[in-house]
């Protein structure tokens, strides 16, 4: 975080803790401005446990690395009507995931569909709507994640 700071110039986020199945994952974003005042936010991730998600990717992969990039667009479903054009396989979510945020969400069906068919998880919260997708992984170790913010 200190070289983040010192030499970039970016300024730490709140510190976050993720439950895992098998433990807590503290998770905190460094942010900043590329060229051009684009937002950059890097979020470092780490855990006591060995069994959590971040554990098992330090001890696999021998310590700290990338595991993913995350792509921000204003339009998800071009954006992955493009991937996937090129090739891209994306993350397959379970149907039972759907009637969960239809029902709590009160999301209609139509949008339950377009939701399914690009495997696009949602949430929502008082400043809007945030929707992402995953690619299937490559090489074990590293996927991209599309994502976009309503509001």
């Amino acid at each position: 975080m200190l070289f983040w700071r010192s030499v970039f110039g970016f300024a730490s986020e709140d510190l976050f803790e993720i439950p895992d199945p098998y433990g807590l994952i503290r998770s905190r974003t460094m942010v900043g401005e590329a060229s051009g005042g684009r937002p950059i936010r890097l979020p470092f991730n780490v855990s006591e446990s060995r069994e959590t998600e971040t554990g098992r990717f330090l001890t696999t992969f021998a310590g700290a690395g990338v595991h993913h990039i995350a792509l921000g667009t204003d339009d998800i479903v071009a954006a992955l009507d493009r991937a996937i054009a090129r090739g891209a396989k994306f993350l397959p979510i379970p149907t039972n995931y759907y009637d969960d945020i239809a029902a709590k969400w009160g999301i209609d069906d139509q949008r339950i569909e377009m939701l399914k068919q690009y495997n696009l998880l949602y949430d929502r919260d008082e400043h809007g709507e945030f929707l992402h997708a995953y690619t299937e992984t490559f090489d074990r170790r590293f996927f991209f994640e599309f994502v976009q913010r309503i509001g």
